[in-house]
């Protein structure tokens, strides 16, 4: 099972757009799960995982992570990247 996980704030722009577009993107997947962390709200389980600026996106496989983003990223490279780690896991 991957897991993405998304670290924002509600005073950050891009989280917002962010949010938006991989939420439609994983409305479109199958056995991806999505959460969105506000950093403002949850600021221990952020720093827990070694999160300290926005908008970060961590991606899990079966619990352990396997690539992250955080600051200035193409969200496009990463989507793609999970998804060439989907389809080498379904094989």
């Amino acid at each position: 099972m991957i897991s993405i996980v998304q670290y924002g704030s509600d005073t950050c722009q891009p989280c917002g757009a962010l949010e938006t577009k991989l939420g439609a993107w994983v409305k479109e997947q199958e056995g991806i799960e999505y959460s969105y962390v506000s950093v403002e709200l949850e600021p221990a389980k952020a720093a827990q995982q070694g999160v300290f600026t926005v908008p970060a996106i961590v991606v899990y496989m079966d619990g352990k992570e396997i690539t992250r983003r955080a600051g200035y990223f193409s969200l496009d490279e990463l989507l793609a990247q999970v998804e060439d780690i989907k389809t080498r896991i379904e094989g």
